[in-house]
C-alpha cells in the first residue's frame, strides 16, 4: 500500500490480482477498489468511501519466465496483500 500526494490529491494503491485473460481496456475489480479503500482507511482520520475515488488506473503486469528453464510457480511475495513490497 502506498499514498503519494499529487496535485492537491492523494494517489493510493496498489493491488495485484491474477487474471485469466487480458483485455485491451482492463477495468478494475470492485473488490480491488474496496481493498484499497478499507486498507487506507485504517491509517486515516476519516474512513474513505467510494465517493472519495476520483479516478482509477488499471494496468496489466505480465509474469515472464525463460522458455529454457523449468516452470516454477510465481513467488507469492508480490501477491500477498499483507507483505509490503516496492513498486
Amino acid at each position: 500500500m502506498f499514498a503519494i500526494p499529487w496535485h492537491g490529491h492523494t494517489v493510493v494503491g496498489t493491488t495485484d490480482t491474477a487474471i485469466e485473460e487480458s483485455t485491451l481496456e482492463p477495468l478494475p475489480f470492485e473488490k480491488e477498489i474496496e481493498f484499497v479503500l478499507e486498507t487506507a482507511s485504517r491509517y486515516l482520520r476519516r474512513p474513505l468511501t467510494r465517493a472519495d475515488v476520483l479516478s482509477v488506473f488499471v494496468g496489466i503486469r505480465p509474469l515472464v519466465r525463460s522458455p529454457t528453464r523449468r516452470a516454477r510457480p510465481p513467488s507469492p511475495a508480490p501477491r500477498d496483500p499483507h507483505r509490503p513490497t516496492a513498486s
